[in-house]
């Protein structure tokens, strides 16, 4: 291959094609090459000279943004009909080749296999159909009101227009649902993505983009593997548009870099999610919903339960009976 890889140090990397379709056995950092075929993972190899400076880290990434962007333009002109084809295509894919990122959100994060079926696998083809339901009502042609005195016989009308190309940076505790829920109504409304995935799974998420690539025209679809050093780069490389889930710290670093250069920017960042338990309450049924929304994917999640506010006249009630629940979770492991 002659494209230019790095990690997230800025470090160049000599690039050795794997097999179209598998998945190196080590990927620290990944690039990803794009092939109507399909795409192909590149296994990198760190060479031995010294890191290359962070601005040619930005005009690297910015090579991968001009080569979407030019992708971009076509597809933003087909017809949405085609658009949800090639996604639908690419998410049944996914649904069918399930194991496979079971398998690698197990190798990589530790998620148990019934939390990566739910998770991870089935929810690419579900999103897609309900994003179609609301981009087909969206990207309609709106007519507007003109004041026939200020405009006489002229007439206007609103579209909806693709910002172009769509940063994501990504999570690790949802390495493929992280980014089907932004991926997806990025493509159907004409845009381009670029993933940043988290470097802790990185095999993951790029099996997801690898699936869409194979549907989608050449350099549509892009991943750029490292650390934050490598978002920030992404963020300086001339986005449209920046779609970041993660901690409050960095989700305030990406805002404040988005703002600073007129990039429109969505931030998810984690909280301390509380349940609130009334007197009132069907014990049962609350210990359990606190149960699962405390345990569920080891805890690691935006919705997660950390804290519960309990009417004090039936407090020692519920901690007994949230001990005997646990108590009986252990009992089964």
């Amino acid at each position: 291959m002659n494209e230019n890889h790095v990690n997230g140090y800025g470090q160049p990397f000599e690039a050795l094609e794997a097999a179209d379709g598998a998945l190196p056995g080590d990927l620290p950092h990944t690039s990803l090459s794009e092939r109507r075929s399909g795409m192909r993972i590149s296994l990198l190899r760190e060479p031995t000279q010294p890191a290359a400076k962070e601005t040619e880290l930005v005009a690297t990434i910015r090579a991968v943004v001009a080569r979407a962007r030019a992708a971009q333009y076509e597809w933003q002109l087909r017809p949405l009909a085609e658009r949800v084809g090639a996604v639908t295509r690419a998410a049944e894919q996914m649904l069918r080749r399930r194991a496979e990122v079971i398998g690698l959100a197990r190798e990589e994060m530790g998620k148990v296999d019934v939390e990566g079926l739910f998770n991870e696998a089935l929810g690419p083809l579900d999103t897609v159909k309900g994003w179609v339901r609301i981009v087909e009502q969206a990207t309609r042609r709106q007519r507007t009101w003109l004041n026939p005195i200020s405009f006489p016989r002229k007439s206007a009308y609103v579209d909806l227009v693709a910002r172009g190309v769509v940063g994501i940076i990504a999570p690790w505790n949802y390495p493929v649902a992280g980014l089907y829920r932004s991926t997806i109504p990025a493509l159907l409304t004409g845009n381009a993505v670029i993933v940043k995935p988290s470097e802790y799974t990185p095999k993951t998420s790029a099996w997801f983009v690898e699936r869409l690539a194979g549907e989608l025209p050449d350099g549509l679809a892009h991943v750029v593997q490292g650390d934050g050093r490598t978002g920030g780069a992404l963020i300086d490389a001339g986005i449209d548009a920046c779609v970041f889930t993660g901690s409050p710290e960095s989700g305030r670093a990406v805002r404040l870099r988005c703002a600073e250069r007129g990039i429109a920017s969505s931030i998810e960042m984690g909280g301390k999610d509380a349940a609130i338990v009334l007197a009132d309450c069907d014990l049962e049924r609350t210990v359990a919903g606190i149960t699962h929304w405390t345990l569920s994917n080891a805890g690691q999640a935006c919705g997660a339960i950390e804290i519960a506010y309990v009417d004090e006249r039936i407090a020692e009630t519920f901690v007994e009976a949230m001990r005997r629940g646990w108590t009986r979770l252990r009992a089964i492991k």
